[in-house]
């Protein structure tokens, strides 16, 4: 069924969202219901997309009829971020719960990077920001093993974070993200809950990161009686 739409928008108006690059050009604010398009795969791309409420999800049509997930996008985001130089978009902007997103117009944006040196070099900051992102999920991915692969994401994402991290989307979202199954998603999460390695308060997520030194210790013994036993063992 398809949803009722309440796309709406303001006329143009100075923003209050932080908007980097885009500060200081006018904006309109679009408001979404869950389940409903921003934008399909084939329109023209005329404005830029920051989401400043809620989570899209960019989904790719692929020839077998199926859609592929290229982006979760949530609070703080920009929104299918290579349609700046495009001129249609590839991919279907779906959200995933009541949204509201903030928009520039695209012709005054490259306008703007290319009379301005310091945006411009703003928005390279931030594409390769994203790009390292994309890279180490990338590398995520290919990880074997669902318990592997959950662990290194949890890891990378409590990096630096003092051991914890806010979700900022759905367990589900996370299995299409790591190219999992929701089964083997939370049959992993279950495993990591009982080894007390893994506690979860709604979107709080506390997870206990693998000793750096361990693998280090590999290969050694574990106790002076077990050194000794080696010891005799090798003479």
């Amino acid at each position: 069924m398809k949803p009722t739409s309440v796309f709406a928008y303001d006329s143009d108006h100075m923003p209050t969202e932080p908007l980097g690059f885009a500060s200081g050009l006018p904006v309109r604010r679009h408001a979404f219901a869950s389940g409903e398009s921003v934008f399909h795969a084939g329109d023209r791309v005329s404005r830029f997309f920051y989401v400043s409420e809620g989570a899209v999800r960019l989904l790719r049509p692929l020839k077998s009829g199926e859609r592929a997930v290229m982006q979760v996008a949530n609070v703080g985001a920009w929104l299918a971020e290579a349609s700046l130089f495009s001129s249609r978009y590839h991919c279907d902007a779906l959200c995933i719960q009541p949204s509201v997103l903030v928009s520039v117009s695209k012709p005054e944006l490259i306008s703007r990077l290319a009379s301005d040196g310091v945006q411009a070099l703003a928005l390279a900051q931030w594409m390769a920001t994203q790009l390292r992102e994309l890279r180490q999920l990338h590398e995520i991915v290919r990880v074997r093993g669902a318990k592997d692969r959950v662990t290194r994401w949890l890891e990378w994402k409590v990096d630096g974070q003092d051991g914890h991290f806010t979700l900022a989307s759905t367990w589900s979202e996370v299995a299409d993200e790591l190219a999992l199954t929701r089964e083997a998603l939370y049959r992993t999460l279950a495993d990591l809950k009982c080894s007390a390695k893994l506690h979860v308060d709604g979107p709080k997520v506390t997870f206990e990161r693998r000793s750096s030194s361990a693998g280090s210790q590999r290969g050694k013994p574990k106790t002076p009686a077990l050194a000794a036993t080696r010891a005799r063992g090798s003479k």
